[in-house]
């Protein structure tokens, strides 16, 4: 009872009700209630009653009430608590406890002002305390029961604030190495542990002795931990070699610094963006070296209005959009046609036509062009980057953001690396996808126009088609989820080397395995995708539908897209848009960016570099010239194109002379995610 009055007056004082004084009591009855505790042996209830003394203790200190002596009285209450907890392995209790311990530690090296001694042994302490929070942390990961992705996700939001806790204390200690371990590790971890055990083994399921043998481990390897706590001078040798026999069995396997650096050549640096409470970090990985940006507060303010403003737009848009189709499939009048087309117009001017300049707000927020000048200082030979966002980042084209180039001429940041850029949801997976080898790209499996509205999805897959030797294509009313995941079709799957969607597609935000490519008898879902699909010889998924580059945005940082159900599929890239796109300018890009492939096997991030540059500067007598010339386009497809191509100046000031498609809208929407490129032509 007493432990419970102490919670309401905490609650009380966390809602301003006279804090200070309800603070007093809380800590008062939390008092008593472990003197009670204490003194009956109920160690259990002792340990959360004195974590939540430590708690009340760390929030007076935050309140500046005398907060050196409230900090060291909320240290000693989460170390006792730490300790009874650990004595009797309660691993979430522990968790926690720590957690809470490391940040009452980080706050009292704030305090130590410019004692030197004092700021590192209290970061010191922080650092371990974190640390051996994050042990427990992935001991609960792998309990048993703890297999399913609801669970997990919980688990991720539970959890992520230990390493966020433990970035920051790794940056106040200069250790930078350490930082891009953590930040790298709590991304994408659901993802990276399902991939890992469906590459280690077959249906991704492991083998009930496997099992078996993982938790005698998890075991012994408790009753040891809890054995050492007793001892005065304890040997650990035996603790490390149960820790090492259960991560050699287990398919995952931590990334360290040295590994994230081998995933790069001579040629390629990575971005890493990482947001905290009160600040956003890039890192700037490189082979050789590592360097760090640290943002303002103010620059984390601005990024989330641009955020907000963005996404705000954009559904704004979408849903004016949707409007505005339906009023011209409804319309029967020329007054109620001109209606139509003024809502289109409206709904382009909320998010499409103001992108460029959006994008050219978020370049200074991100402080690219510092960063990038210190990339180039520093690796002049760059000529590849790999972009690895964190939460909503994930949703904007930064490949397509305006850079100072150094010469008074503007550029975007993909035009400075002539390989091309590309995005990865962490390092881990980009391993991941470098490790699957795929030899071979000439086996082609094609849905193609389900719904039968997309009359350029047909040009697009009847064209990309011909460059495979050996395709399959599943055409309009043929294209069913049925039909692609029946039993013939699914080893064909598994043994193809190129899947291309072409099709209509929505992300769900709300509802993330909702999110699907529509076909002819309904939508192929995440969930599907993730449950049926074996890709286990599958190079690239190109899918060639509307947001299927966009993420589910939640306080965990999970990655989840339909991308992730390919990669997870075991496609090592995926070719995907980031928000809905124009049927017309998709077609041009990809058609551009496979015939660009063609010429230079393998190098799938140059060639679509390649070809959103030519869509975004092509005139539209140069598309007329394109059409004539294309080594892809047959004779029959050159007249039968010859009228749209005629139709695309017409509406332009410019006429001929004009660039339809250089709106970033058009020309900025596909990116690619994961490895990149193909192993051969």
């Amino acid at each position: 009872t007493l432990n419970n009055l102490g919670n309401a007056r905490l609650t009380q004082a966390e809602m301003g009700i006279n804090p200070a004084a309800h603070l007093e009591s809380a800590i008062a009855a939390y008092d008593e209630a472990a003197e009670i505790r204490r003194r009956l042996g109920l160690d259990k209830d002792l340990s959360a009653t004195l974590t939540n003394l430590g708690n009340a203790r760390s929030t007076q200190a935050e309140m500046g009430i005398n907060p050196a002596a409230h900090l060291e009285s909320a240290i000693a209450a989460l170390d006792e608590a730490a300790e009874i907890s650990r004595r009797l392995g309660l691993a979430r209790d522990l968790a926690r406890t720590l957690n809470n311990l490391g940040f009452a530690y980080q706050a009292q090296s704030r305090l130590a002002g410019n004692s030197s001694t004092q700021k590192q042994q209290a970061l010191g302490n922080a650092y371990r305390s974190f640390q051996e929070a994050l042990e427990r942390v992935e001991y609960l990961r792998g309990e048993t029961g703890a297999d399913s992705q609801g669970y997990k996700r919980n688990f991720n939001e539970e959890w992520n604030r230990v390493y966020r806790g433990m970035v920051e204390v790794c940056l106040e200690l200069g250790r930078y190495q350490d930082a891009i371990e953590y930040v790298d590790r709590s991304k994408a971890r659901n993802l990276v542990e399902l991939m890992a055990t469906r590459d280690a083994y077959p249906g991704g399921v492991i083998p009930e002795n496997i099992r078996q043998q993982l938790q005698s481990l998890k075991i012994a390897i408790n009753h040891e931990d809890r054995r050492l706590q007793d001892e005065e001078n304890p040997d650990y040798s035996r603790l490390n070699l149960l820790r090492q026999e259960k991560q050699e069995l287990e398919p995952y396997k931590p990334l360290h610094f040295e590994a994230m650096q081998e995933l790069l050549d001579e040629e390629t640096a990575i971005l890493e963006w990482y947001i905290l409470p009160g600040k956003f970090l890039t890192f700037t990985l490189t082979a050789e070296s590592l360097n760090l940006w640290t943002s303002s507060e103010e620059d984390l303010e601005q990024l989330g209005d641009w955020r907000n403003n963005y996404l705000n737009a954009y559904y704004q848009a979408k849903e004016s959009l949707q409007k505005a189709i339906e009023a011209l499939q409804a319309a029967q009048t020329e007054p109620e046609q001109q209606q139509a087309e003024r809502l289109l117009k409206e709904a382009q001017d909320i998010w499409q036509n103001p992108l460029a300049e959006r994008l050219e707000t978020l370049a200074p927020i991100l402080h690219l062009d510092e960063i990038l000048a210190n990339l180039f200082n520093n690796f002049p030979n760059c000529k590849k980057l790999i972009l690895i966002p964190h939460r909503y980042l994930h949703l904007f084209p930064l490949h397509a953001l305006p850079v100072a180039t150094g010469e008074g001429e503007g550029k975007f940041l993909q035009d400075l690396f002539p390989k091309g850029v590309t995005y990865a949801p962490n390092c881990q997976l980009l391993q991941q996808a470098q490790n699957r080898s795929r030899p071979h790209f000439n086996r082609l499996f094609a849905i193609q126009n389900p719904t039968k509205d997309l009359d350029w999805a047909d040009v697009q897959i009847e064209i990309i088609r011909t460059l495979f030797p050996d395709r399959n294509t599943l055409a309009g009313k043929n294209a069913t989820t049925a039909k692609l995941l029946d039993k013939q079709r699914q080893e064909l799957l598994s043994q193809i080397h190129h899947l291309f969607f072409s099709c209509h597609a929505s992300f769900n935000p709300n509802s993330p395995l909702d999110s699907g490519l529509q076909l002819a008898d309904g939508v192929l879902t995440l969930e599907n995708i993730i449950a049926n699909l074996n890709l286990n010889n599958c190079s690239l998924v190109t899918l060639s539908a509307c947001e299927t580059g966009q993420v589910a945005l939640d306080t965990t940082d999970e990655y989840i897209s339909l991308s992730s159900g390919f990669i997870l599929a075991g496609s090592p890239s995926v070719l995907v848009s980031l928000w809905s796109v124009n049927e017309v300018s998709t077609a041009l890009l990809l058609i551009r960016t496979y015939e660009l492939l063609q010429q230079q096997p393998g190098q799938l991030a140059q060639s679509l570099q390649g070809a959103q540059k030519w869509l975004r500067e092509t005139t539209v007598s140069g598309f007329e010239q394109w059409r004539q010339q294309c080594p892809l386009f047959s004779e029959e497809w050159r007249e039968e194109l010859k009228y749209d191509f005629a139709q695309m100046g017409q509406n332009e000031e410019e006429g001929t002379n004009s660039r339809p498609y250089q709106s970033p809208y058009h020309w900025a929407a596909f990116c690619i995610v994961g490895q990149g490129e193909q192993d051969n032509g």
